[in-house]
């Protein structure tokens, strides 16, 4: 179908069958973790608004590959608006999104996004806070794929809840399965207490008065900061975060890594751990920054952990497996949990779930004595370990200007590809919203069906391979690690892969220029196959010829 085969280095057959294989010089091979060439300028990219502090907060990845960053933008010294930025595949701004691939929202005294996520439709579901008179308030507002506010959705495009009238500060947002919207974090009732408090919204933006009472939970045995939610496949929420001295589960300790999970309808889920939540602490660590479910149901989230008691004690990037039921994992990392050291303090930023069920996890790392930050990544294999295939064993470090750089979210392409974004302290026009790109794995075999255009990519050498169904209400994604055979005289390849939840097999002729996989997902049922009669024409996109 659509691109010849490239780089494959099986060429260990010395034979005439073996100039079948179609193989191009490495000039300027990069390796996994390395920056991507392709993006922005050398892998980096940097968005000034105003000539003020611009800060990069959450970013989502839509179908189509373009980047969308929620944050907030300075006005003066001392206000901020909602600030979004829209980025194509290869860094550039995405210009037919707002006003040159950017929009600022003004709304109150001062408001900012913390966190963005897209609905079915396609629209932009942002949400943080609002200084409304003398409060902070949770704000929640709905844009338009072209990056206008959506005035069919609350008031005007915009829906700001309320628990005691006091201050009330936004921790995260998260989407359920059916399209409804929950805002969680912290209520004040006085100055004296704080309370754990949720919201949900239909997918229009009015109170969901099936959730909680008349839409709202909120509850002081929960005390504490909630900085992440997570849903299950079972639509129960999971919210993360913790602050020191209390846990969310309120046990009274100090500096405790709290996660409590709710059933759907917003009352505790008691089967959770302990009465509903699990708290943990690794030294001096505390809090929960990022939430995810793996399709097995097993839950991951990235804390912070100190190995040490006296003298300089570094912090490290710590991430937490538990089971379903709250257990720790211990067939995770060193009996559930797994750390990354970047040498001086790191503190934790977010993590994603790359396809192939690796783990990737940014923090920002110290240089010197708080000046200086860098980018911060790790990336896990599915069992805990670090991935020695990426970076310098597991680990990359990015700087921008050479001063203060803060990663804040993170998305895994589904090529392999990881996007790093927060902001990065600019000598003349101070933060900048700042995105950095890193290689993924090399793919250099291409099968691709020649009436769907479903397409499966793999390399040659390590096995590694992503499957992607192109659409027709059956769009899914695969990826994993297979073996590789090779026969006839280096002219056939083989792929298999009957690792848990999937079944993959390919076989392409090389020589012959053809080839067929059959793909098939066990846990969902679904299966799909590859019929190839040219490979020589492949592309490995989802743009039918």
């Amino acid at each position: 179908m659509r691109s010849p085969i490239t780089r494959i280095a099986r060429a260990l057959f010395v034979s005439a069958a073996a100039f079948c294989l179609f193989l191009l010089p490495r000039v300027g091979f990069t390796s996994p973790g390395d920056l991507d060439p392709a993006f922005g300028a050398g892998g980096k990219v940097t968005t000034d608004f105003r000539g003020f502090y611009d800060n990069g907060f959450a970013a989502v990845l839509q179908s189509d590959g373009k980047i969308v960053v929620a944050g907030g933008s300075y006005r003066d010294t001392i206000t901020t608006d909602i600030a979004l930025a829209r980025y194509n595949t290869d860094g550039s701004l995405d210009r037919t999104f707002g006003s040159g691939g950017k929009v600022i929202t003004a709304l109150a005294k001062s408001s900012g996004a913390s966190s963005i996520v897209i609905q079915q439709d396609g629209k932009l579901l942002v949400a943080g806070g609002a200084y409304v008179g003398l409060t902070t308030k949770f704000i929640l507002a709905r844009y338009n794929t072209d990056g206008t506010l959506d005035p069919s959705f609350g008031t005007g495009g915009i829906v700001m809840p309320d628990f005691f009238g006091k201050n009330d500060y936004l921790g995260s947002m998260a989407l359920q399965a059916d399209g409804k919207i929950i805002l969680a974090g912290v209520a004040e009732e006085d100055q004296f207490n704080g309370h754990f408090a949720m919201v949900r919204y239909t997918v229009n933006g009015t109170l969901d008065n099936t959730f909680g009472s008349q839409g709202k939970v909120v509850s002081s045995s929960q005390a504490g900061g909630v900085f992440i939610l997570a849903v299950d496949a079972g639509g129960r929420i999971l919210a993360g975060g913790g602050i020191p001295g209390t846990g969310i589960m309120g046990d009274g300790t100090g500096g405790n890594a709290s996660i409590a999970r709710f059933n759907p309808d917003g009352t505790l889920d008691t089967s959770f751990g302990t009465g509903g939540g699990v708290n943990f602490r690794f030294g001096f660590g505390s809090g929960i920054t990022s939430l995810a479910v793996q399709p097995d149901g097993n839950i991951v989230a990235l804390t912070e952990a100190t190995t040490g008691t006296s003298g300089f004690v570094p912090y490290l990037l710590a991430v937490v497996r538990l089971k379903p039921n709250g257990a720790f994992d211990k067939s995770f990392g060193d009996a559930g949990l797994a750390l990354a050291d970047f040498g001086l303090s790191t503190y934790p930023g977010a993590m994603a779930l790359a396809p192939d069920g690796k783990i990737v996890v940014v923090g920002k790392a110290l240089v010197d004595a708080n000046t200086d930050t860098d980018f911060a990544v790790a990336r896990f294999l599915p069992n805990g370990t670090l991935d020695s295939s990426f970076g310098a064993g597991g680990k990359v470090r990015t700087d921008f200007f050479g001063s203060f750089d803060v990663p804040n979210a993170v998305v895994v392409r589904p090529d392999g590809r990881t996007v790093v974004i927060g902001f990065a302290r600019n000598p003349v026009t101070g933060n900048d919203f700042a995105l950095a790109s890193y290689q993924g794995p090399h793919f250099d075999t291409c099968l691709q069906d020649d009436t769907t255009g479903d397409w499966l990519t793999f390399d040659s050498q390590t096995g590694g391979y992503l499957f992607t169904a192109c659409g027709g209400g059956q769009a899914m994604t695969v990826a994993g690690t297979a073996k590789i055979k090779v026969k006839k005289a280096g002219c056939v390849l083989k792929l298999s892969d009957t690792t848990s939840g999937r079944a993959v097999s390919a076989m392409i002729n090389l020589c012959a220029k053809t080839g067929s996989a059959s793909i098939e997902a066990t846990s969902s049922g679904r299966s799909f196959t590859i019929s190839d009669s040219s490979t020589s024409d492949d592309t490995c996109s989802c743009a039918h010829p």
